[in-house]
């Protein structure tokens, strides 16, 4: 992410502070139950939305994000607060800013949104290189698994993606010759990494 979007989302995160005395900025590698705090991190993934049976037998809602900073964390969405994945709010490779209180989850520590979203677009870039794959992966539960594989892109200008969907299909086909991934997003967290984002596609190279 480049310097001027994260003066921006620092500026806010100054903002929250003052409008919430009490909010400190949080470490997402050092969260602790309770705590109420400004988070500055990177939508790392999102998943898709998921219905479930309530108790008293309604449908309800529920989609997960992971951020990124440092460390990493999940945030759990319910319900009407799935609107925040629907509309784009959290999308993967977005830098996004908002006030969190940590709360126990299902397996661990998680964010619980608690004031307005702050969200600067994923900064996309280009890699290139001869593309090796790894087996493809099952990742998650049940109803929310996917499958994902890693594509590796060897060369001055190359770098490892975690590919999901379609994607991972048109890549096998290439593999083992060079190609070029645009619209690809640096994971702030791990260096020589990228997101694939919803625009991210993939081309030969002579």
């Amino acid at each position: 992410m480049d310097a001027t979007a994260w003066i921006g989302l620092v500026d806010d995160a100054t903002s929250l502070r003052l409008q919430n005395p009490r909010a400190r900025t949080l470490d997402l590698a050092r969260l602790e139950s309770g705590t109420v705090g400004v988070v500055c991190a990177t939508v790392q993934s999102v998943s898709a939305l998921h219905a479930f049976q309530r108790r008293d037998g309604g449908e309800g809602l529920r989609a997960e994000v992971i951020l990124v900073a440092g460390g990493s964390t999940r945030v759990t969405l319910w319900d009407d607060d799935t609107r925040l994945v629907q509309d784009g709010t959290f999308r993967v490779g977005s830098a996004v800013q908002f006030l969190a209180t940590v709360l126990p989850g299902l397996r661990d520590l998680e964010l619980q949104v608690a004031g307005p979203i702050t969200t600067q677009p994923p900064p996309t870039s280009t890699i290139s290189g001869r593309l090796t794959m790894s087996p493809p992966l099952m990742v998650g539960r049940a109803e929310k698994a996917r499958i994902t594989a890693i594509a590796h892109l060897d060369g001055p200008h190359g770098g490892k993606i975690v590919l999901d969907g379609a994607l991972i299909a048109e890549a096998e086909q290439h593999s083992g010759q060079c190609v070029r991934f645009d619209g690809v997003c640096p994971n702030p967290a791990l260096d020589g990494w990228f997101f694939q984002t919803p625009e991210a596609t993939l081309s030969p190279e002579p």
